[in-house]
């Protein structure tokens, strides 16, 4: 059974054409978004983590990050600007949770069920940091 599901998502997720318009759009946004993650961004972005949230795989919850120490802050604050500046992120940075979610009781087909990724709290810091250009970006 797992099986199937890993093919759906990614036939759900591998779409040829839409990666290649997307790589085409990125090349377009790029120099609005490239700018690094200002220290400000990043403590906002942290301070955003909703409380009493799902931790991800590395079973870290957000609130143990907003209470870091301002040195272990710091080196969160460098690694998330790497990511965010090179486009690289580390095998270790990467991994989520998947839940699939029946849309109506007793669904039997993939496509019957709703799929949501619990993702590290640190990642999430990094998607706000990019939400928040991409937003800027849309009401420009």
């Amino acid at each position: 059974m797992s099986d199937r599901w890993q093919q759906y998502i990614e036939e759900l997720h591998n779409d040829a054409e839409e990666h290649e318009e997307l790589e085409r759009e990125e090349k377009n946004t790029l120099e609005e978004l490239s700018p690094p993650v200002t220290k400000s961004g990043f403590e906002k972005a942290l301070n955003e983590l909703k409380p009493k949230k799902t931790c991800g795989v590395d079973n870290i919850p957000g609130e143990l990050l907003q209470t870091l120490d301002k040195e272990t802050k710091h080196t969160l604050y460098s690694f998330t600007n790497n990511i965010y500046t090179t486009g690289k992120i580390t095998q270790d940075f990467k991994g989520s949770i998947m839940l699939m979610l029946p849309k109506k009781s007793k669904s039997t087909k993939c496509e019957k069920y709703r799929t949501l990724s619990i993702l590290k709290h640190t990642y999430e810091i990094l998607t706000k940091i990019i939400l928040g250009r991409i937003k800027k970006l849309v009401k420009a």
